[in-house]
């Protein structure tokens, strides 16, 4: 802490080293403390940069309702009890439930209450994890930082470990990883994005029984791509960061755009059935769903839409990445579900034909 004399700015390597070897061993005295204060038994160096914002973040142990309780302000670098005495609407909580630890709509809310957006957030998430994870890991009362600075390239201002590691001889039989909510994080993203791989094929495999073919399904699996082109607009638009929420809407999604190219495709081969060329076949069918296609998209949407315009709070589970994900996947799926789906459906059904023929002329051995 500053004004205690805990925090000292220095210019050259010869300051850092005679400034450290002042403060370690010295009595802190702070509001948190006590007036008996506390030794100094560690020294933490930080390079300096600019800053663009100063944020407050602190966990602590909230004894009347035996909780931990995160604490944040918009305004930070300066006495948090001032502020939360003059301006109490200013101050950011979350409880967390000892039963179930600290979740992933904790950190998202907070980093959103902060006024943080994008790639900040994210970066702003991690490090509320990695200060829950200490908190934690260490038994603490209170773990503080005061100032949590945004620097002026929009990110959170944290100890850039990867790169320090960089610059350490690590001796044999040593060796370092990142744990704790990064890791955690990172193992929820794979199990995640396993899940959507299962279910683009799980997709594939009943359209596939469907059409009794392995050829045409692949063009009703184009609107995947298109899907997750649209929602990754929707979040560099919206500056939603994407994290757990926001995948499981991307599995959602993945199950829910093919709908409307099957029913086109199915007409399609309705059409085919009952006599008309594949062209004409394409171009009745088209007309056929457009009205349908985009009535059921847009109730989808609509249905989403407030939920995509709300705040998160911080006291429940926020689904707003995850409707923004899904609106905008199904806003540009849907286009392209009426143009490119026919287009690779035709492409497609002559590439079937032309496989079907050389194997029925290979000759047998």
């Amino acid at each position: 802490r500053g004004k205690g004399g805990g925090i000292k700015v220095c210019g050259t390597a010869q300051e850092v080293i005679a400034v450290a070897g002042d403060m370690i061993g010295m009595n802190l005295v702070t509001p948190q403390t006590g007036v008996e204060g506390q030794e100094v038994r560690c020294v933490y160096i930080e390079e300096a940069c600019e800053i663009n914002r100063e944020l407050y973040l602190g966990l602590l142990l909230d004894r009347a309702n035996s909780r931990l309780a995160f604490v944040g302000a918009a305004e930070g670098g300066m006495n948090i009890e001032e502020v939360a005495a003059a301006t109490p609407e200013k101050i950011l909580r979350a409880s967390i439930d000892p039963s179930t630890g600290m979740l992933a709509h904790h950190a998202r809310n907070l980093a959103f209450g902060l006024g943080l957006q994008g790639s900040t957030a994210t970066e702003a998430i991690k490090t509320i994890h990695g200060v829950y994870e200490a908190f934690t890991a260490t038994e603490s009362n209170l773990i503080e930082i005061n100032p949590l600075v945004v620097t002026k390239d929009e990110k959170i201002a944290a100890e850039d470990v990867q790169r320090l590691m960089l610059d350490i001889e690590i001796p044999d039989g040593y060796s370092w990883k990142l744990t704790g909510g990064y890791e955690r994080t990172s193992a929820d993203m794979g199990d995640l994005m396993s899940a959507l791989v299962l279910a683009i094929g799980l997709v594939f495999l009943l359209m596939g029984l469907l059409f009794n073919s392995v050829i045409l399904p692949l063009s009703a699996l184009t609107t995947i791509a298109f899907a997750v082109l649209g929602s990754n607009w929707a979040f560099k638009l919206s500056g939603q960061p994407f994290g757990s929420m926001e995948m499981v809407g991307m599995i959602v999604l993945a199950g829910v755009v093919v709908n409307n190219a099957i029913v086109l495709i199915d007409r399609i081969l309705q059409l085919e059935r009952r006599g008309q060329q594949l062209n004409e076949a394409i171009i009745n069918a088209v007309n056929d769903r457009m009205r349908p296609v985009f009535m059921t998209a847009l109730t989808t949407v609509c249905g989403l839409l407030p939920i995509a315009i709300s705040e998160p709070s911080s006291t429940g589970v926020s689904f707003k990445g995850m409707a923004i994900g899904i609106v905008g996947g199904i806003s540009v799926a849907t286009i392209f579900t009426l143009t490119v789906v026919p287009l690779s459906f035709s492409l497609f059904r002559d590439f079937g034909r032309l496989c079907s023929n050389a194997f029925a002329s290979k000759p047998l051995n």
